[in-house]
């Protein structure tokens, strides 16, 4: 009464474990932990090889992602949909390579506050713009030399062979 006590949090760990998360009896505890992580005072850590394979209501869920680069264009097509958004696929490509244009650089996206940082470092928009000015003839990393299909347009082109 009146002594202030200090909140006690937990820290869950789910490492390597995408398989077990997905399973059935395992699902729907993983999805009420992911949504209230906060009311229940537990940061959860998910280590995934793939992020496609996380469950998209748990990704939804998720404040903070730690990407290494990949080569699956897929997975990069769902970060840029899911944390990047404003990019079309020429600036994600851009982006996507002026993150990754050494061994071991890793992107930091926070989905609260939009921001972005190559390893620890924070950068803007106008970082990566300055960068590629500065290097327009550098072929960008992992990009396509025939233009990729983004889902969106997959989906269109479906729809106009039902019609």
């Amino acid at each position: 009464w009146g002594r202030k006590v200090e909140p006690k949090y937990s820290c869950l760990i789910l490492d390597d474990v995408i398989t077990e998360i997905n399973s059935k009896p395992i699902k729907p505890i993983v999805a009420r932990m992911s949504k209230n992580h906060r009311h229940l005072r537990v940061v959860i850590v998910v280590i995934s090889q793939n992020y496609m394979l996380l469950e998209k209501n748990t990704r939804d869920c998720v404040s903070h992602l730690i990407q290494y680069n990949t080569t699956n264009l897929r997975e990069r097509e769902r970060i840029n949909e899911e944390w990047v958004g404003w990019a079309n696929n020429r600036e994600f490509d851009e982006f996507w390579s002026y993150i990754f244009d050494k061994p071991y650089e890793f992107l930091i996206a926070n989905r609260r506050t939009d921001e972005y940082h190559k390893t620890f470092n924070p950068i803007t928009i106008e970082d990566i713009h300055s960068q590629v000015k500065k290097n327009p003839e550098k072929k960008l990393k992992g990009s396509k030399s025939k233009k990729k299909k983004s889902i969106e347009e997959k989906d269109d082109e479906q729809i106009s062979k039902n019609q």
